[in-house]
């Protein structure tokens, strides 16, 4: 059966309102709602259910009349593409539907990359989560419930600083136990500084199953029409999920070429033939796919497609410029951001910081990182931009001559038009139709590639990559993070310390040599995440310490590995990505690694990049690193004067949280420890992360004893940890009298909740008719049928129960009913009958199949009289008089 025509879905964003702007507080979402809705107040609310769902579906109410689907319950239906009718057909057999609610309901389509039955963590049914879009200072309230029947999870708001807020970061088993499956847990977070930030699982694998999305702190200057300025989340994308990811753990089997490991899902392959880049092995799993704002098209090896959904943008014509808060999401491998047509496109931003703007043709994302991306439409009514993962094909060496293997990408049109008003954004999703190659291939416009890309471009003209983590990309220009400044003239919101401070010596400086030399690890050691998270500081009952013994045994190196700072020391880490050269194998450790600090950003002091060949493929180590700490280069030694000659003292470079580290190269950050805590710092590409590259920060306060001194109350529960032992301390400075009166206020209003509970009972039984299930039939928003609670329309049941008793009976027998006892005991009689048999009956017509007489059936003991009324959509307690 079929299910749309060409043009999914549409949606509009539209500037808030004016009451909206004044509200103290707001409730974007209730559980299983859409929070498309930016939130202008100073309190913004959201309710999310965190839920599966599974891949080229269609979600629906109140579907499959006469069948065992009970009316009003919520089911998911598998749809495929059908290339004769060349449209959707639901893939259940003997499944009836009325088509044109079925076009109704299209925008409850779930599609990904077209790859059928992806197991999918979703938040109220959609992926990505919510964009949480709120202005500066704003309280968020966020309400979990987890509907995840075999895990759990916790959120991490991944680039908010989390000041004096340490409990809810959400780092599982550092500040928090996760939540439980079917429990609920409320984040409370300030968003206290601006910019492109977003959220996701930090549990797991989790965040490669969907669980994440964007978090757009706005400045004063945004927050009246922020139309132009898209969210677009990116992630690389894998056909199976991450139990099979976690099953298939390509680490385990060694390093010896990884041939082992074959792949996942519609890809198999061996280590040669896996994304690499500059000679470096970017994943250890096969290349698959990429999404943006979870849509894309998966293409297989021979170059053929699925089909799928894909999105597009439409602003007001007025509109010159159309700024991407980018983010990536991902798993493992680097994504490159471009324009389809090779003009420029300007970075103006990173990790919530504004930065001086930089012109480059493609800008180059680690994962975990944020961008602001500008770019102008120059007299055109549209930009392409493309987005796709950073590899060169399948193999580790490509030659001179750029012949380079197609690569996953996903194409994002914005368009301007004179349709939507100012200050309004329309998105539409499309369908992308199935192709296949072909000797003399024909592809679609939306297929376009970087091969192409590739082709049309003239490598003598002056075409930049942005945020290289080389020196010099297969003959391009490349601009790296140290090249980036940024601008004191527009930043807004002050920094965490003085930026000037880092040209100080450091108090403490802290070496990270992440490698896969000993399974994924930190200077040769896999981090053991604590047995409860560190409600009580750092316990060696509650941790694995890196003991004498541990450390000792090459083959099993795992403990809890923590670097301890005081409040306020000026720290500098080096974090390196050296691995050994000792044979032919050695490239194939070789990769690059996204580095992220929580509870921090700090300043980007040095970027160092490894030696290459005359085609530009790595081949060796920086100069000013040596492999030491044993065998398979676990730690390496840094060469002082070669640091010293590199060290520029530059006062405006930028801010990060999160740093693409070269592949057998390094980087040198610094920052002030002012934010007490013990805070996680790790490699953010998943499967490295889980697998043990992370070590602990533990910041100390020795004064105030934070964040121990507001330890949480009622935290999800894992371990041995009882939320009645830990009790938030009061502080000196505590109101008392304020307190004693809140409490009171509090009990009050729970008591008077009580009662109105009882009275609503009591109105409910004695005066309101009784509906099945407590529901009524009634209108969804956008016009469909479907369940909505009896209880919206109390009053005016109530009202017109009262006033139908004080009317005659003379009315009531002057107005025939629609449907006659007779007729319904025939209908009565008809729904004995099996659904099977109706279906397979040659005379059964589901265009005569009629809801509403069954309906007035249903409920014509409470309403002699009743029926539907098609025209207003709504149920009529007497017949209009003829």
């Amino acid at each position: 059966m079929r299910l749309f025509p060409l043009l999914l879905f549409q949606q509009s964003f539209s500037k808030p309102n004016q009451e909206s702007e004044t509200s103290s507080r707001q409730v974007i979402c209730h559980f299983d709602e859409p929070c498309t809705q930016a939130c202008t107040a100073k309190v913004c609310e959201y309710f999310w259910n965190i839920e599966y769902r599974l891949t080229n579906t269609w979600r629906t109410r109140d579907f499959g009349r006469r069948t065992n689907v009970a009316r009003g319950s919520l089911r998911d239906f598998s749809v495929s593409w059908n290339e004769t009718s060349k449209n959707l057909d639901i893939d259940q057999i003997g499944l009836a539907a009325n088509t044109p609610f079925l076009v109704d309901e299209r925008e409850n389509l779930f599609f990904t990359d077209g790859q059928d039955q992806r197991r999918v963590i979703t938040i109220n049914g959609h992926f990505p989560g919510p964009s949480v879009i709120v202005n500066k200072g704003a309280k968020v309230i966020i309400h979990v419930k987890s509907l995840l029947h075999d895990q759990s999870f916790s959120l991490h708001w991944h680039g908010l600083h989390m000041v004096d807020n340490y409990w809810m970061d959400g780092g599982a088993m550092f500040s928090q136990c996760p939540v439980n499956s079917f429990n609920e847990f409320t984040y409370v977070i300030e968003a206290d500084n601006t910019g492109t930030h977003w959220y996701h699982s930090h549990k797991g694998l989790q965040r490669a199953d969907g669980l994440h999305g964007a978090f757009i702190v706005l400045q004063p200057e945004e927050q009246e029409d922020h139309s132009n300025k898209i969210p677009f989340v990116m992630t690389d994308w894998y056909r199976d999920d991450s139990d099979f990811l976690a099953a298939a753990d390509p680490y385990r089997f060694g390093i010896s070429g990884g041939d082992r490991f074959t792949g996942t899902g519609a890809r198999t392959c061996t280590t040669p033939e896996k994304g690499f880049l500059n000679g470096a092995k970017v994943s250890s799993y096969c290349v698959d796919s990429i999404l943006v704002n979870g849509h894309g098209q998966f293409r297989d090896k021979n170059d053929s497609a699925v089909f799928s959904v894909g999105e597009q943008f439409v602003l007001p014509y007025e509109t010159e410029t159309v700024e991407l808060k980018a983010v990536h999401a991902g798993f493992e491998v680097p994504i490159l951001l471009r324009r389809a047509d090779s003009l420029p496109i300007y970075a103006t931003g990173t990790d919530g910081r504004k930065i001086q703007s930089r012109a480059g043709h493609g800008l180059i994302f680690g994962v975990g990182e944020t961008w602001n991306i500008e770019s102008e439409f120059n007299g055109l009514d549209e930009i392409i931009f493309i987005a796709e993962l950073m590899v060169e094909g399948y193999g580790h060496v490509v030659d001179a001559d750029y012949q380079l293997s197609p690569r996953p990408f996903v194409k994002v049109s914005v368009q301007r038009s004179s349709a939507p008003f100012r200050g309004e954004r329309v998105r539409n999703l499309v369908p992308l139709l199935p192709w296949k190659q072909s000797p003399a291939p024909v592809r679609p416009h939306h297929a376009l590639d970087f091969t192409d890309f590739i082709d049309n471009l003239d490598h003598d003209s002056d075409f930049t990559y942005l945020n290289c983590p080389l020196d010099n990309y297969r003959g391009f220009k490349c601009v790296g993070i140290m090249d980036f400044q940024r601008d004191e003239n527009v930043e807004t919101e002050a920094y965490q310390f003085d930026p000037a401070e880092t040209n100080e010596k450091p108090d403490q400086i802290i070496e990270l040599n992440l490698n896969l030399a000993r399974g994924s690890s930190i200077n040769g050691i896999k981090f053991a995440y604590p047995y409860k998270p560190f409600f009580d500081g750092i316990k060696d009952e509650n941790i694995t310490p890196c003991s004498e013994e541990i450390l000792g045994d090459e083959g099993n190196r795992t403990c809890t590995q923590i670097f301890t700072v005081q409040k306020d020391e000026l720290v500098e880490i080096r974090i390196s990505a050296a691995h050994e050269m000792s044979n032919e194998l050695s490239p194939y450790e070789w990769t690059y690694h996204a580095f992220h600090l929580h509870g921090y950003e700090f300043f980007v002091q040095e970027l160092g990049f490894p030696r290459l060949d005359q085609h530009g493929n790595i081949i060796g180590l920086d100069d000013a690193l040596s492999c030491t700490g044993g065998t398979r280069c676990p730690k390496v030694e840094y060469r002082e004067d070669i640091l010293k000659k590199r060290r520029v003292h530059n006062l405006n470079t930028v801010a990060k949280n999160t740093i693409l580290v070269p592949a057998m190269g390094y980087a040198i950050v610094r920052f002030k420890a002012t934010n007490p805590g013990i805070w996680p710092m790790h490699c953010h590409q998943l499967f490295h992360n889980s697998q043990g590259m992370a070590v602990a920060l533990n910041v100390e306060d020795k004064e105030e004893n934070k964040p121990f001194s507001y330890l949480p109350e009622d935290f999800p529960r894992c371990a041995d940890y009882d939320p009645t032992s830990y009790s938030t301390p009061k502080k000196a400075s505590q109101n008392h009298f304020l307190h004693f009166i809140t409490h009171h206020i509090l009990f009050s209003s729970s008591i008077l909740v009580v009662f109105l509970s009882l009275v609503f009972i009591f109105v409910k039984c004695c005066f309101l008719p009784r509906f099945k299930n407590g529901y009524e039939y009634a209108p969804l928003n956008g016009g469909e049928k479907g369940i909505r609670l009896y209880t919206k329309k109390l009053q005016e049941f109530v009202n017109q129960r009262i006033t139908n008793r004080q009317k005659s009976e003379s009315r009531n027998e002057d107005r025939e009913p629609l449907i006659s006892n007779d007729e319904c005991q025939d209908s009565n009689k008809m729904e004995d009958d099996t659904d099977q048999e109706i279906i397979d009956s040659p005379t059964y017509n589901p265009e005569e199949d009629n809801d509403d007489e069954d309906f007035a059936c249903e409920h014509k003991d409470n309403f002699p009289n009743g029926h539907w009324d098609n025209d207003d959509s709504k149920f009529s307690l007497f017949k209009p008089d003829q």
